[in-house]
């Protein structure tokens, strides 16, 4: 083993990574760059739901709720998507208190616009 290699921490390592395609890249970049080799088999696709009516539903009723809890920087997007679909902003979460699983998600609430 040469000495750039044993520098790498994932010398040597072959890693799966099971996120979505669109999702995949910067994360596999980042296990290269530290020496891994990356197999990219993405197991989820995201996509809409069959039924939006359980969403439209909350988003409706958005006024009996305190919280509005995000998982995941997916959940962000496709409630921005939904609410723009609808004719409605992100400004009917103001008033309820937002919960953030993790960094990623919190920095998603964060920003003004979802992305594309």
């Amino acid at each position: 083993m040469t000495a750039v290699a044993s520098a790498k921490p994932l010398a040597g390592r072959l890693v799966v990574v099971t996120r979505p395609r669109a999702q995949a890249q910067a994360f596999a970049t980042l296990l290269e760059e530290a020496g891994a080799t990356v197999l990219l088999v993405p197991t989820i696709v995201i996509e809409p739901p069959a039924s939006w009516e359980p969403l439209d539903r909350a988003l409706d009723g958005i006024g009996d709720y305190r919280w509005a809890v995000f998982t995941s920087v997916n959940g962000v997007e496709m409630t921005r998507r939904r609410l723009e679909q609808r004719g409605r902003e992100a400004g009917v979460l103001r008033g309820r208190r937002l919960a953030a699983i993790g960094p990623a998600t919190a920095g998603a609430l964060r920003e003004p616009r979802a992305r594309a």
